[in-house]
C-alpha cells in the first residue's frame, strides 16, 4: 500500500509541474487579453460618444496595465496552484477510498469463507431397529456451494429449456410452412399433369378432326373432279391439305385482326364447328353436283340447228305455227345423246313425232327426243349425261333425217338454246 501511494504522489507531482510550467506562458497572455478587452469596451463606448480625449487617456491607461501585469501572474500563480493542488488531493483521497474498499471486500470474503469452511452441519440418521444413529458433517462452504452450483444448474437449465423450446416451436413453425408449401406445389403439379393429360386427349380429339375434315375434303375434292396427285396421296399426314388452308393462298388486310384461341377445347369446338360447315357445304355441293348432273345442258347430238324455238313457217303445211322445240340436221344413224341425268320414262311412237324418247331428269327439267331411228334405252333406264340413248332419223311428220329436241322445265317448254352450254 506504501509503494502505491509513492507511485500516486509521483504521478501528481508531475502533473502539478507541467501545469504550473504552462502557466508561465498561459497566464501573462490571459491577463494581457483581459486587461485589452476590458479597456477596449470602455474606448469603443467613448469612440460612440465623440469623446476622442477619454479614449486616448484610457488607451495610455490601459499601456500602464501592462506594468502591473507581473503582479497579476503571481496572483494567478497562486491560485492555479492553490486549484490543482485542491484537484489532485481530492483525486488521490478518492482512489485511495477505492483501494481500501476494494481491499476491505477482499479481506471480508475471505474471512467469510474460512469461517464457512471451519463450521459445520451434522446431520444425524437413526435406524429404527437398533436405535443406532450416525453423523455427518457438511462444512457450510460445501453446502452453500452447493446450493449456489444447484442454483446456477437449475437456472442454467431453466434457460436453456427456455432457448431451446422457442428454438423448437420456430423449427416446427418452419416445417408446417414447408409442409404446406410442398402440398401447394404437389397440388399445382398434380392439376398441371390433368392439363397435360387433357391436352393429349385433346390432341387426339383434334387428330381424328382432322381426319374428318380431310375425308370430307376429298370427298367435296372428288365431286368437283379435283384429284389429289399420287405424292399427295402416298405422302405422310402432315403432307395432306387440309380443307381450310390446301391450295390456297390467304391475303389478310394489314388491320384485321386473328383470333387465336388458347384452350384446346375451345379449339375442338371451332373445328367441329368447321367440321358441321364443310358437312353442311358438302350436303349443299352434292346437291348442286346432282342439280348440275341433272340440268339437260347438254347438246344432244351433233348436226346444224334447221328450225329454231318459237314461231315458224311449217315446213310441210306452210302454215306459220309454233315450234316447241329446235331441230338438229344431220345423217341417218348419227348418234343421240341424254343432255342430262335422269331416268327413261318414255319409248315409244307418237304420231307426227315419230320413233321418240322422253327423259325426266327432276329438278322440273324434263327433256324430249323425237323422229328416231332406234332407241338404246328403255322405260325406266337410269342413265347419266352424256349416254348414248338413241340414232338420228326421219319417223313422224319429217322431211329429212333430224333430231327434234324439246326441253320442259316445270310443264312448259322452253327454248333449248337458254339451257344449253356448249
Amino acid at each position: 500500500m506504501q509503494k502505491f501511494k509513492s507511485v500516486l504522489c509521483n504521478i501528481i507531482n508531475s502533473l502539478k509541474t507541467f501545469y504550473m510550467k504552462s502557466a508561465k506562458i498561459i497566464k501573462p497572455v490571459a491577463a494581457f487579453l483581459y486587461n485589452v478587452l476590458s479597456k477596449f469596451t470602455v474606448i469603443l463606448s467613448h469612440i460612440i460618444k465623440k469623446s476622442w480625449a477619454a479614449s486616448v487617456i484610457i488607451f495610455f491607461s490601459m499601456i500602464d496595465a501592462v506594468v502591473y501585469l507581473n503582479e497579476v501572474n503571481v496572483i494567478l500563480d497562486q491560485m492555479l496552484s492553490s486549484l490543482l493542488s485542491s484537484s489532485f488531493f481530492v483525486f488521490y483521497k478518492f482512489i485511495e477510498f477505492i483501494c481500501k474498499k476494494v481491499t476491505d471486500s477482499i479481506v471480508w470474503t475471505y474471512n467469510l469463507i474460512c469461517r464457512w469452511k471451519r463450521e459445520k452441519f451434522t446431520f444425524v440418521i437413526i435406524s429404527h431397529e437398533n436405535s443406532n444413529q450416525k453423523n455427518i458433517k457438511l462444512s457450510k462452504l460445501f453446502i452453500y456451494s452447493g446450493t449456489f452450483a444447484v442454483s446456477f444448474a437449475a437456472l442454467f437449465l431453466a434457460v436453456s429449456s427456455f432457448v431451446l423450446f422457442n428454438i423448437n416451436e420456430d423449427l416446427t413453425n418452419e416445417v408446417l410452412s414447408s409442409r404446406e408449401r410442398t402440398n401447394n406445389l404437389m397440388a399445382v403439379n398434380n392439376s398441371y399433369e390433368e392439363q397435360i393429360d387433357s391436352l393429349k386427349n385433346n390432341a387426339v380429339i383434334v387428330s381424328e378432326k382432322l381426319d374428318e375434315l380431310n375425308v370430307l375434303e376429298y370427298k367435296i375434292r372428288d365431286m368437283v373432279g379435283l384429284r389429289l396427285s399420287e405424292a399427295e396421296t402416298t405422302s405422310s399426314d402432315l403432307a395432306k391439305p387440309l380443307s381450310r388452308s390446301a391450295d390456297r393462298t390467304v391475303n389478310l388486310p394489314e388491320d384485321n385482326i386473328i383470333y387465336v384461341p388458347e384452350d384446346s377445347n375451345e379449339i375442338i369446338d371451332l373445328m367441329e364447328d368447321e367440321k358441321d360447315i364443310i358437312d353442311k357445304f358438302s350436303k349443299d355441293l352434292e346437291i348442286r353436283l346432282d342439280f348440275l348432273e341433272a340440268r339437260p345442258d347438254l347438246m344432244p347430238a351433233t348436226g346444224r340447228i334447221t328450225s329454231p324455238f318459237g314461231f315458224r313457217i311449217h315446213p310441210i303445211t306452210g302454215r306459220k305455227d309454233y315450234h316447241k322445240g329446235i331441230d338438229i340436221a344431220n345423217d341417218q344413224g348419227t348418234r343421240i345423246f341424254a343432255a342430262g341425268s335422269g331416268v327413261v320414262t318414255y319409248v315409244g311412237y307418237n304420231g307426227g313425232y315419230g320413233r321418240m324418247v322422253i327423259i325426266s331428269h327432276g329438278y322440273g327439267y324434263k327433256s324430249v327426243y323425237a323422229h328416231l331411228k332406234s332407241a338404246s334405252v328403255k322405260t325406266g333406264d337410269s342413265i347419266d349425261k352424256g349416254d348414248l340413248i338413241a340414232l338420228m332419223g326421219s319417223t313422224g311428220i319429217s322431211t329429212g333425217s333430224h333430231l327434234h329436241f324439246e326441253i320442259h322445265y316445270n310443264g312448259k317448254q322452253i327454248n333449248p338454246l337458254n339451257v344449253i352450254e356448249n
